[in-house]
């Protein structure tokens, strides 16, 4: 803040005191809330934005400290700010600026989600001896950032079974990829695909083997590890991504999913609803791509051999 330059010398009530009715005067026209406080955190201005921001007029904050929690400063996780979490005793500790996003009371009750920046104030010898703390209402960022977050969930779950879809189980898939190329940490990949789901469709109609699927999907995906994705990857074929697992862990997580669902009956249809199962391990030079076509390849060979069944990958796959 350049205004706090303007008296060199003098401490912060010298520099800008509300005698000083041009610096006041710019002060209160910016659209921005802005107080300082002292050393002691005592709040020594208070600017019109902050009186419309907060509810609170400057006779009712000035002269007061503001870790009294007046505005209850609080993390987005709701933490409480006002005691040694203070962005302003981080500020005058370290000699830096801070910013961040935080939440404030309001006069009236309400929780306002507020952008902050913080800067130190320091006499012409150097020492701090307070700080100004910029701020202004953050609501329709955060809005929008949470409704850019809730976009880029949506593009990525199916809107059917609401688990992954296939960008979600390519973007993981080429994460655990990665993993791999530099750790040498083991993936291995569960290919499935319903047996006999367009006679289902044919028989029930559409609308039920939808349900089929919505079924299925909640059923296999309460059974897995929390580091385990199950997703779709198109019509009535599934992925589940294991991380860290060898192909033999696969071959067992496979056979219990599919003793899973013949030991289930789906209410919507009358019919036993059976899958087809291929297991496949990443190796070394392997692609995300490479992986899912041996996996694919060998829940194909479980379908040839009669379905409702598990088939590993085979070394020349």
């Amino acid at each position: 803040m350049w205004l706090l330059c303007v008296v060199p010398g003098l401490k912060i009530m010298q520099h800008i005191t509300l005698d000083h009715a041009f610096y006041k005067q710019m002060l209160d026209h910016l659209a921005e809330a802005v107080y300082f406080v002292d050393c002691e955190r005592k709040l020594l201005y208070w600017n019109r934005a902050a009186e419309q921001l907060t509810g609170y007029l400057a006779g009712e904050v000035v002269g007061s400290h503001c870790d009294n929690e007046i505005l209850d400063h609080r993390d987005l996780q709701n933490n409480p700010l006002c005691g040694e979490r203070c962005p302003l005793v981080d500020c005058m500790g370290s000699g830096e600026s801070v910013e961040q996003r935080l939440f404030l009371k309001r006069k009236d009750g309400l929780r306002l989600p507020v952008d902050v920046r913080i800067a130190p104030i320091r006499d012409v010898t150097g020492e701090i001896i307070g700080a100004v703390e910029v701020f202004h209402d953050a609501s329709a960022e955060l809005e929008t950032e949470q409704l850019n977050a809730e976009l880029r969930l949506l593009v990525r779950v199916d809107p059917l079974t609401g688990i992954p879809n296939r960008l979600a189980l390519d973007e993981a898939l080429d994460r655990e990829c990665e993993r791999f190329s530099r750790y040498g940490t083991p993936m291995t990949l569960i290919y499935f695909d319903l047996d006999h789901f367009k006679e289902i469709n044919d028989r029930f109609g559409h609308e039920q083997g939808d349900k089929v699927l919505t079924w299925m999907s909640r059923l296999l995906d309460m059974s897995l590890r929390r580091s385990d994705i199950l997703g779709r990857y198109g019509g009535e074929e599934f992925l589940v991504l294991l991380s860290a697992s060898r192909q033999s862990e696969g071959m067992r997580l496979a056979e219990h999913l599919r003793q899973l669902l013949m030991g289930h009956r789906c209410p919507e249809v009358d019919t036993p609803v059976t899958a087809s199962f291929g297991v496949a391990e990443l190796c070394a030079g392997e692609t995300f791509k490479d992986l899912v076509n041996k996996a694919d390849r060998a829940m194909y060979r479980a379908k040839q051999e009669g379905r409702n069944r598990v088939c590993g990958a085979q070394k020349d796959s």
